[in-house]
């Protein structure tokens, strides 16, 4: 019979510890008992009743957000390589009046040609026109040759001159390694 109620009473010295026995009304749900009125496992499963159906209210407020951790450490080096050079190559073609000019920019040995055009001097005139303008796989080669999965090395460019008097027209490649 002592040994029921020192057990009791030291669960109500500790939900009022907890500061929640006098707010929440503990001391109601947990009764003194005695060898008669039950044992000290009903007293112990009632306690755990409250403490899962009221642990929402007895938890206290989020604290604050800890420090910063130290820096992890440096990642291993990459590597070492450089920047692809692009460069622009341009040929310049001198096209008579009423004359179409022919021209090829032709990438450096070990290059390919990335893209390219033709144009002329001070735009041309309205009766100018590209004939043709596309990449090709061989220096001089024919633009017709140029196939699918081709790698180009050159720029091909034909232009006609439809003004009455002679432009400077040219053929650019951008190449690159």
């Amino acid at each position: 019979m002592n040994r029921i109620k020192l057990t009791v009473r030291l669960v109500v010295v500790a939900l009022v510890a907890a500061g929640v026995a006098t707010t929440q009304g503990a001391t109601a749900s947990v009764k003194e008992r005695d060898a008669t009125h039950g044992d000290a496992k009903q007293d112990l499963a009632q306690i755990k009743k409250f403490f899962t159906s009221h642990k929402a209210q007895l938890q206290g407020a989020t604290g604050p957000a800890g420090a910063t951790g130290p820096a992890g450490p440096a990642g291993p080096a990459g590597p070492s390589g450089s920047a692809p050079v692009v460069a622009v190559v341009r040929t310049d073609v001198t096209v008579g009046a009423g004359a179409t000019g022919t021209g090829y920019a032709n990438c450096p040995s070990g290059q390919r040609a990335t893209g390219g055009g033709v144009g002329a001097l001070g735009g041309g005139n309205a009766a100018d026109r590209i004939v043709q303008s596309g990449p090709v796989n061989t220096a001089g080669g024919l633009f017709s040759a140029t196939v699918t999965g081709s790698v180009p090395v050159s720029w091909y460019g034909r232009y006609y001159n439809g003004s009455g008097s002679s432009v400077t027209a040219y053929v650019w490649a951008i190449c690159t390694p």
